[in-house]
């Protein structure tokens, strides 16, 4: 997987070739904080979804962000995070939850919005599904009842990125003093910042 998906329509097989419908689910991470990178079609209504590893750390997926547009008001889908490494991740760095646990299964659930209601809601324990795959990963699952015909984002938790902690520095009063200390491999400033 290399990239994000784009304006990816994911159609089931029998409606390949044919022109994209509503209820032809559109997937779309190519923005700040997006991370979905690739998506199939199950069957009814199921997705399976691939999220990238972790930027700068190939063992760790974590993090999903994208969005879903084309849905048909009452649509319900289950969308399946197939790749989800979380629990390693929460065992390396020492963490008291044990192997095969999740905060997903402590009543974290994912979070969502949509254009009309801008800030996030996290979805319900009871929408959540956390589990063991045949291959022994472990599979976060959810559910979503589409209700409203406009464009929906969907992430591990409250997204906060780059350019809004950028836009936070940036209104500082100038009695506070930043300086850059380094550059990111993402090219970005890694700042000290000093009240005076």
């Amino acid at each position: 997987m290399i990239g994000n998906v784009k304006h990816q329509a994911v159609k089931p097989p029998e409606d390949e070739g044919l022109p994209t419908a509503p209820g032809h689910l559109i997937f779309d991470a190519d923005f700040e904080s997006g991370n979905l990178g690739k998506v199939e079609y199950c069957e009814n209504n199921e997705y399976d979804l691939y999220i990238r590893v972790d930027t700068c750390n190939q063992k760790y997926r974590l993090w999903f962000h994208y969005s879903v547009t084309n849905a048909k008001v009452g649509q319900t889908c289950i969308f399946h995070i197939v790749n989800f490494s979380k629990v390693q991740f929460l065992l390396e760095l020492g963490s008291t939850i044990s192997k095969g646990r999740s905060l997903y299964r402590e009543g974290m659930g994912p979070v969502v919005r949509s254009t009309s209601r801008v800030n996030w809601i996290r979805l319900s324990q009871s929408q959540c599904y956390y589990w063991k795959g045949e291959s022994g990963g472990y599979i976060l699952s959810f559910t979503f009842k589409f209700d409203v015909d406009e464009r929906y984002e969907f992430a591990y938790c409250f997204p906060y990125d780059y350019s809004r902690l950028q836009n936070k520095i940036q209104a500082l009063p100038s009695s506070v003093e930043h300086r850059v200390l380094a550059h990111t491999l993402q090219k970005r400033n890694w700042l000290e910042i000093n009240d005076q």
